[in-house]
């Protein structure tokens, strides 16, 4: 088992997870994965997604953090951009900070008209507690098994972590572009604003 104590660890450290998912690694290896994530996770840029250029997908529904059953469809193509972003874990550190980036430029949404998501594979009880205590003004999305994150064709970066995406959706439901960037938490509400003001052009 991989001794996490001394390392500056605690619960809200982002990498916390991802150390607990690779005890059986060797420290060789372990500190060459982690090189390896860092070098990449802090590379950010705009992805070849495979549904880059296509519509969102079809049928999706999810419960938002008061329960309220969410049709993501209802909500995209209508005329209005659309930002859907993933995230591995309420109340992380990088979560934390992405999420309130988004929070705090929410004005910007607002006033374009643009619809914002953030999804996660916790439970409809921790997103309802995660958005008090951040004072969110957007929905979360519950999604237990991972069935939309699988149905967008997120990646987990090294194969281990839950991947950290940001789909920009224009007002007739097209994806136009996936920021991917599993360390740079405040550039996807800054990729996101980029957006938007191009749509309103």
């Amino acid at each position: 088992m991989l001794a996490t104590r001394g390392l500056g660890l605690n619960k809200n450290n982002y990498f916390n997870s991802f150390l607990y998912n690779i005890n059986n690694l060797s420290p060789p290896t372990l500190l060459s994965t982690i090189r390896t994530l860092t070098t990449k996770a802090t590379t950010s840029s705009m992805s070849n997604h495979p549904l880059v250029g296509e519509p969102v997908p079809k049928d999706l529904v999810l419960n938002n953090q008061d329960g309220k059953s969410i049709e993501l469809n209802s909500y995209i193509g209508n005329q209005k951009p659309c930002i859907i972003f993933f995230y591995p874990r309420d109340e992380s550190y990088g979560c934390t900070r992405e999420v309130c980036s988004f929070r705090d430029s929410y004005a910007e949404f607002s006033d374009a008209g643009a619809t914002v998501f953030g999804i996660s594979s916790d439970s409809v009880e921790n997103h309802q507690k995660f958005a008090k205590n951040q004072k969110l003004q957007f929905d979360l999305l519950s999604d237990p098994n991972g069935k939309v994150r699988e149905a967008f064709k997120v990646p987990k970066t090294l194969g281990v972590l839950s991947g950290r995406a940001t789909f920009l959706i224009d007002k007739s439901g097209i994806i136009k572009d996936v920021y991917n960037s599993q360390l740079d938490f405040q550039g996807h509400s800054k990729k996101s604003i980029e957006f938007i003001k191009n749509q309103a052009t």
